[in-house]
């Protein structure tokens, strides 16, 4: 609960171990960095599914 609250009222909690500080400083980095490659991933699957089907099972 401490650290929503944090989130919250945008308060940085600082670290002595830089990784930390930088993890709990921008957490929406990583959803940000997951949802891109997931989109990434799902775009390419259905480019080389596409390739592969035949013209009426395309996507």
């Amino acid at each position: 609960m401490t650290s929503f609250k944090s989130l919250i009222l945008l308060r940085i909690k600082f670290t002595r171990s830089l990784g930390a500080f930088v993890g709990r400083a921008i957490p929406g980095v990583g959803w940000v960095i997951l949802a891109t490659d997931v989109s990434t991933i799902l775009y390419r699957s259905v480019v080389a599914y596409n390739q592969l089907a035949k013209p009426e099972d395309r996507l």
